[in-house]
């Protein structure tokens, strides 16, 4: 039986994952930044 807490620190990690991603790839496809430097 999986816990609360258990799936959502694996949501958190999937999502931070996920937000690394695709802020490298838009720093390699677009250095200037489309969305701005966060």
């Amino acid at each position: 039986q999986d816990r609360p807490a258990d799936w959502l620190l694996i949501s958190l990690c999937q999502t931070a994952r996920t937000r690394f991603y695709w802020s490298t790839m838009t720093e390699i496809l677009y250095p200037d930044g489309i969305l701005g430097k966060v």
